[in-house]
């Protein structure tokens, strides 16, 4: 392993272990250590702890110290152990569904106020390292959703809950709130939870989170002021309550004193066609390369329609084929190798394969009632 990956950039720590019953085996560490660094001396080595583990003062023999969740040991380690370079080696474990704002139909909401018995929500996982300085960081459960381990919920659930990501690579709010801490010094992002302005009735009051790395932002509805906040590096996020009215709600992030970035959501009307966006125009045309094309169920204006679960039919032309398809959704049971997808809040993905062949790859999608899109993507 280490003889195959060690120039990659990729690469910033070697774990011999995580969560294993030989984890205080003393001379099987030394072991793989000394494995380790015969062939790379650059980088350190480090294991994961379920819990924590001190037989024969092993955890001082990793370069790294790492404690999976179990933050409240964070500072009797230290305190024990000054010395001691402690990561977070696994941390979070909080639920989500992309798109969803309520815990029902076994989804989770995306506001970050539901996590595992054993971890926490973004956010208290995020302050318990970030008011630390000599805890390095946190390595977040999980950064993807995977099949399997659907957790919190069962069958019908079949994938977790955990990722950052869905299954069907799109992100979640949650992503955004990782944006604006880990790229804190980055371009200016921000983003409005939740991430659609439909499925709600008027004057019903909604919770509006704002995740930004900028200096303050101000939130508008239909051009109207709801206040501006200033950002704190400390906290999270920024949050108002909003009585829902049909439009447009907006979120302007200054910095400097000037408005250089938005984010907004509208409220959509019926389903009326399919958007196909290609992730590249162009893939190689060696048989293996591909290119993720997201699918979008949008209203007669272009606005993403997020209670759309339209199926969506795919047709391929020119040297390429149908790698897989998703949506997403942990509860759906379709099939990834078929020609076809129903919608998940509004979306699906399919993957389309170069043949080996060169030429121009036209995937075309329809749905019963919608109006049709085509992307192409040149294989070269």
């Amino acid at each position: 392993m280490v003889s195959r990956d060690r120039n990659h950039p990729g690469v910033i720590i070697w774990s011999i272990g995580n969560e294993i019953a030989q984890a205080g085996d003393k001379s099987t560490v030394q072991q793989l250590m000394n494995a380790i660094h015969t062939k790379d001396t650059t980088r350190p080595v480090v294991q994961g702890y379920a819990a924590w583990v001190n037989e024969n003062d092993i955890t001082g023999l990793e370069d790294l110290v790492g404690i999976n969740y179990a933050p409240d040991r964070y500072d009797s380690v230290h305190i024990a152990h000054p010395d001691y370079k402690i990561i977070a080696s696994e941390s979070s474990s909080a639920f989500s569904s992309r798109g969803i704002y309520n815990n029902d139909n076994n989804q989770a909401n995306s506001y970050d106020t539901f996590a595992a018995g054993w971890g926490h929500t973004a956010e208290t996982s995020w302050k318990n390292v970030n008011t630390r300085p000599w805890v390095a960081g946190e390595f977040i459960w999980t950064g993807f959703d995977y099949i399997g381990e659907p957790t919190p919920y069962e069958w019908p659930s079949k994938s977790s809950y955990f990722g950052i990501i869905d299954t069907a690579n799109f992100p979640k709010d949650i992503y955004y709130f990782y944006q604006s801490k880990w790229n804190a010094t980055g371009p200016t992002m921000v983003h409005v939870v939740p991430m659609n302005w439909t499925n709600w009735y008027p004057g019903q009051n909604v919770k509006v989170l704002v995740y930004s790395n900028g200096d303050s932002v101000e939130l508008f509805l239909n051009g109207s002021s709801l206040g501006s906040k200033n950002v704190d590096p400390a906290e999270a996020k920024l949050e108002w309550s909003v009585p829902f009215a049909s439009g447009t709600l907006e979120a302007r992030a200054s910095k400097g004193g000037s408005v250089v970035v938005t984010d907004a959501v509208k409220t959509a009307g019926a389903a009326a066609s399919i958007k196909l966006i290609s992730d590249r125009e162009t893939i190689a045309a060696d048989g293996r390369d591909l290119a993720f094309i997201e699918v979008d169920i949008n209203d007669a204006n272009g606005v993403l329609v997020p209670q759309a679960g339209n199926r969506v039919d795919f047709a391929i032309d020119g040297p390429g084929t149908i790698a897989g398809v998703d949506n997403g959704d942990a509860t759906s049971h379709e099939s990834y190798k078929e020609n076809s997808r129903s919608a998940f809040s509004g979306k699906a993905l399919v993957i389309v394969q170069s043949t080996g062949a060169k030429g121009k790859i036209t995937v075309t999608a329809t749905s019963f009632g919608l109006s049709e899109d085509s992307v192409s993507v040149n294989a070269r």
